[in-house]
């Protein structure tokens, strides 16, 4: 196994190595990520992962710590880098989506810029020091603090056949019981993908808790992968074949109108086209808008804050036509 350098850390084989990495600098000191990296006894692939891209996601965040804590060299075929925290600024202030100094959300500037805002120059050091150097990446999500949802893995189709046979794989031995085909692909996907670094996204948890169950489902879908690839011993471990879903059949709801949102439904609820799932109100307690059903479906995600405003680029909901 040979050794791996990324930013000034330098592993040797069979070493692991718990430390941290300056992705940018501000006036008078730096922005450091947590990073792990577990260089194994044998040969084998490298898989990077990354959470708290949105720092108040801390399923993910919790399962990368119990990775780093868990895994030795001698486990491992291959590397392993885990990034738990993506956003530190933003871990640090509570601030959900977006790195509070510059208001910007991670996921939505990759692979970044040398010369950009400070969360950018921190995704182009990031992308181009860590991930590059991978064979596989795994961006671990879930639910902020005002989002709901049902666990799932999304891939992306990029048109690269092996790219997106892989990522595909990954995502159905992840062990969600839904697997859908993200559409459009995310930046980072793009990115990744023209690396040909398959890229998969598990989403896990609600409200920005932590939750025994949704770090479970995280730690044990890494490890399924890991044995997948040949990195650690054993066979994946999948309850039943996942369900796989087609993105152009997820349907996302929005009201154009300001005020405060009352949901009629809840995660994981069937409702059909037409049906009122939600209301807009004013301070008053009257009705502004109705929020209508436009197709069958299964709601997958849900806003759970009070105040709503369109001109944020939020959803109220996402449905998904699985075929029920």
């Amino acid at each position: 196994m040979r050794s791996l350098k990324i930013g000034n850390i330098e592993v040797s084989a069979e070493e692991k190595v718990v430390s941290t990495l300056k992705v940018a600098e501000r006036s008078i000191s730096p922005i450091e990520i947590p990073i792990t990296i577990i260089n194994g006894s044998k040969d084998g692939p490298v898989l990077c992962v990354i959470a708290g891209e949105h720092a108040n996601e801390y399923a993910g965040i919790e399962a990368c710590i119990r990775l780093s804590r868990d895994l030795t060299p001698q486990d491992l075929a291959g590397t392993l880098i885990l990034i738990p925290i993506v956003n530190v600024p933003g871990f640090q202030e509570r601030s959900p989506y977006v790195n509070p100094i510059d208001k910007v959300n991670i996921s939505d500037v990759w692979p970044g810029k040398p010369d950009g805002t400070i969360t950018e120059i921190m995704a182009y050091n990031i992308f181009h020091n860590v991930i590059a150097k991978s064979n596989y990446l795994i961006r671990l999500h879930g639910g902020d603090i005002c989002e709901s949802m049902i666990p799932c893995v999304y891939y992306s189709v990029l048109k690269k056949d092996n790219v997106d046979k892989v990522a595909k794989e990954l995502a159905m031995i992840f062990g969600m019981n839904y697997v859908i085909e993200y559409s459009p692909p995310p930046k980072l996907h793009v990115a990744a993908g023209e690396l040909g670094i398959p890229t998969i996204l598990p989403e896990a948890g609600h409200e920005g808790k932590l939750e025994e169950e949704d770090v479970n489902r995280l730690y044990k879908g890494v490890l399924n992968v890991m044995k997948y690839n040949g990195m650690i011993q054993g066979k994946p471990q999948i309850k039943a074949k996942p369900k796989i879903i087609d993105g152009n059949r997820m349907v996302y709801v929005r009201s154009k109108t300001c005020g405060l949102f009352y949901s009629h439904v809840e995660v994981g609820d069937i409702v059909h086209k037409g049906d009122i799932i939600g209301e807009i109100r004013n301070i008053k307690g009257e009705c502004l808008d109705k929020i209508i059903a436009p197709i069958n479906g299964k709601i997958f995600f849900r806003y759970n804050s009070l105040p709503w405003d369109p001109t944020l680029g939020w959803f109220l909901f996402q449905i998904v036509d699985i075929g029920e």
